[in-house]
């Protein structure tokens, strides 16, 4: 009975494979410029929904830094009375870590010569990041490590610092935003 059923079974499959190469055989040929209905395909657009990645931000100035790396400056923002200046460390043959110490970190104001150190809290901590756990310098690994400083905001009419960094090259007139 089984056998029966399978062989019924096999001749309609085979009587449906014929009838359709049949069907090909007999359909007129497609133009040039079409294609037969069965082999036409629908063009499918991907759309990234993955961001890419955000492109680091320009540079105000780059100079060279310790071992032979370069330090940017990639912005200096005033909000309301500080100064946030943030930078980022590069050092494309290798990834260290280097200490900043916070109490040589200042910068001078061109037009008055006045010098203004560091941020620092109510507790004495300074205001910068990536703070070490002593509080006294920002730790920053060398391989696009970034970090900043908060200064009080310069004097009414500077419009250019003189940033200086331990380790850091020429950090002269630095354009200080207008409010």
């Amino acid at each position: 009975m089984k056998k029966a059923r399978f062989a019924g079974i096999a001749i309609v499959a085979g009587v449906a494979l014929t009838a359709c190469e049949a069907r090909d055989e007999n359909a007129a040929p497609a133009a040039d410029n079409e294609m037969p209905e069965a082999a036409q395909t629908s063009q499918v657009t991907r759309i990234d929904t993955d961001p890419a990645p955000a492109p680091a931000p320009q540079a105000i100035k780059t100079v060279p830094f310790a071992r032979g790396s370069t330090m940017d400056i990639t912005n200096i923002e005033i909000v309301g009375d500080i100064m946030t200046v943030e930078f980022r460390l590069t050092d494309r043959e290798g990834n260290w870590t280097q200490n900043i110490d916070l109490d040589q970190v200042n910068y001078i104001e061109d037009q008055t010569s006045r010098m203004v150190s560091v941020l620092q809290n109510n507790d004495g901590q300074y205001v910068a990041s990536p703070l070490t756990a002593n509080g006294s310098s920002v730790r920053v690994q060398t391989r696009d490590g970034i970090g900043w400083f908060k200064f009080p905001r310069p004097a009414e009419g500077v419009t250019t610092i003189s940033l200086s960094i331990p380790e850091a090259g020429s950090l002269n007139g630095l354009p200080v935003p207008s409010t």
